[in-house]
């Protein structure tokens, strides 16, 4: 029987060896379904991060599979060519860059998807980052700047599993 929705990405038999020695994955196989959230759990070393270093095209693998909506596909060679798949990963830690206003650091990475004839269309991201921030219920003044925050929101931006 199976759990969720259609699967959507599938990563199969995925190795990978550094160095020629350290075995970080082993034929490892997941699957990410429609409607699901999906948690990677394990000790340190157990290769957490390097599975998902591969799906977002940071490494190759040694070996394996890819595929989306049941089509094999190759797997990304970099973080934005992953990002333009729909796969981008939220860091544990995010550092706060204080200069920027919080509208734009929300989006930080993604400026080219609001991007129109080589200008940045602001309101569409203001008008983007307000809906999320009212759809969470978070309260914070998107014309801030990052450092104008105070240290409990700040806090928060380290972390920001919500997104």
């Amino acid at each position: 029987m199976s759990v969720g929705g259609e699967v959507l990405l599938e990563a199969r038999n995925i190795s990978k060896i550094f160095d020629s020695t350290v075995k970080a994955l082993d034929r490892v196989t997941v699957e990410v379904r429609e409607d699901e959230i999906l948690a990677v759990v394990g000790e340190n070393g157990a290769g957490k991060s390097t599975l998902m270093k591969i799906l977002v095209g940071i490494h190759q693998p040694d070996e394996g599979e890819l595929y989306h909506m049941g089509q094999k596909i190759p797997f990304p060679r970099n973080p934005l060519e992953a990002l333009k798949r729909g796969i981008s990963i939220v860091y544990q830690e995010r550092g706060v860059i204080p200069h920027l206003k919080v509208y734009r650091f929300i989006f930080l990475g993604l400026e080219d998807r609001f991007t129109r004839l080589g200008r940045l269309q602001l309101n569409k991201i203001i008008g983007l980052a307000k809906s999320v921030f009212d759809e969470l219920g978070i309260e914070c003044d998107l014309g801030s700047y990052m450092n104008e925050l105070p240290p409990p929101t700040r806090k928060w931006w380290k972390s920001p599993e919500q997104f």
